[in-house]
């Protein structure tokens, strides 16, 4: 069968148009897309988590798995923001199986922070398997890619994960091999200097602990980081239990001035906490209620988090032994009232859990990827998506017109040898 010229160029007019309006489709979800992005970078995660909701069906619809993932991965991260942890899992889990399946080297680095942040959530919920599991699987991504920043990460976060799970010797393993392996920046070397240190101290390594925590006072007094004071608070802690209240009272309050000067609440809170138990062991109510009025102050008007109401404790201790009874009633009732919230917040975690059924929905996505990788493996040749379908029909239809065009220059240059060589 013959195809003539005409019938080619009303062919090529076809892919021309098709491919057009595939262009004009892909153009509208990125603007579609950007909106999502403009709407997130302004910190209105309302705004952006509705109009990327409402965006994603028309992404599966046109296959876009590059949009898809970066959908997928900016939903999860802002649902784990407003703490909606179940629906960040599964934003997570699907913006992972839909990178793997896109293959495209521009999302590698989102597939990365993509298990890595599965993994910290999942050590939320207490599911520590899978935590590994995702991190490891987001190593051998950087690994493969030879994105150094990017393990280097994810290594600090497996040292994160274990002091989580109480297995303090491991840490103090993977703490060694991090330091040893890679060039870690002064920041990161120091936090991770004082990560040591709390492992050592949780073992009963005292003398080892106080070395790597005076190290990381030593070495982070110039950055102006929060893990100078929280080393300053770990050395207190163990001059305690040493029954050193001097040098542990003198620690403490280089940690306050500290704190104070650099804004640092959370940790300043910390440290008033502490000081003023050091002050009730040595029998000074008065001086010990000065500190936890001004960590109370911080309470009501500082970025706290549930750990922060525990200074109500000691306070109704103090106020006790001070014979305000009435306050330290008052106190004590602040304090459970805050632990039954406490108490409840791990129970919906566990909850949540138990709603999503992490470990089914995981299980579920290495499911789904390994059917997709292998539907993937069997019809590759008929998967080009729109722009190499057309680039293959061009091809073949090329290679056609080609032969038929030489095939016609051939047969009539033997007619014209023919027409030559004629006697008649």
């Amino acid at each position: 069968m013959e195809i003539k010229f005409s019938d080619l160029n009303k062919i090529l007019i076809f892919l021309f148009c098709f491919a057009l309006l595939q262009g004009r489709a892909y153009s509208n979800i990125t603007d579609k897309y950007n909106e999502v992005i403009e709407a997130y970078r302004a910190d209105d995660y309302v705004t952006a988590r509705k109009k990327g909701v409402a965006l994603l069906p028309e992404v599966k619809e046109s296959q876009d798995l590059y949009h898809l993932t970066k959908l997928y991965y900016l939903l999860g991260y802002m649902c784990e923001y407003t703490e909606d942890f179940g629906n960040s899992i599964i934003y997570y889990l699907e913006g992972a199986r839909h990178g793997i399946l896109a293959d495209d080297d521009r999302l590698t680095n989102n597939i990365i922070s993509i298990h890595k942040n599965l993994s910290l959530l999942l050590a939320e919920y207490k599911h520590y398997d899978l935590a590994h599991r995702f991190l490891d699987e987001g190593l051998k991504f950087a690994r493969e890619s030879n994105n150094e920043s990017q393990t280097i990460a994810l290594l600090n976060n497996r040292v994160f994960l274990l002091l989580d799970e109480e297995k303090f010797e491991q840490a103090i393993t993977e703490i060694s091999e991090l330091r040893t392996k890679y060039e870690i920046d002064a920041s990161r070397n120091v936090i991770l200097q004082n990560k040591l240190g709390w492992a050592q101290y949780s073992l009963g390594f005292y003398e080892d602990a106080l070395h790597s925590f005076y190290n990381v006072v030593e070495d982070s007094a110039s950055l102006g980081l929060e893990v100078y004071s929280i080393s300053l608070r770990n050395i207190a802690i163990i001059y305690r239990e040493r029954n050193d209240l001097t040098n542990s009272i003198e620690t403490l309050k280089k940690a306050i001035s500290y704190n104070i000067e650099n804004n640092f609440n959370r940790w300043l809170l910390r440290s008033y906490s502490t000081i003023g138990e050091i002050y009730l062991v040595k029998q000074e109510p008065r001086v010990a209620l000065e500190y936890f009025s001004k960590g109370m102050e911080l309470v009501d008007h500082g970025d706290q988090n549930s750990q922060s109401y525990e200074i109500y404790k000691p306070a109704s201790q103090a106020y006790g032994e001070f014979g305000n009874l009435e306050k330290a009633l008052t106190l004590k009732e602040l304090y459970a009232t805050h632990l039954e919230e406490y108490i409840a917040q791990q129970n919906e975690i566990s909850e949540l859990g138990q709603l999503y059924n992490i470990q089914l929905l995981t299980d579920r996505y290495y499911d789904l990827l390994a059917a997709d990788m292998e539907q993937k493996r069997t019809e590759k040749l008929a998967k080009f998506g729109i722009g190499g379908t057309a680039s293959f029909f061009l091809i073949i239809l090329s290679v056609v017109v080609y032969r038929q065009k030489r095939m016609k220059i051939t047969l009539a240059r033997e007619l014209h040898e023919l027409e030559l060589h004629s006697e008649v």
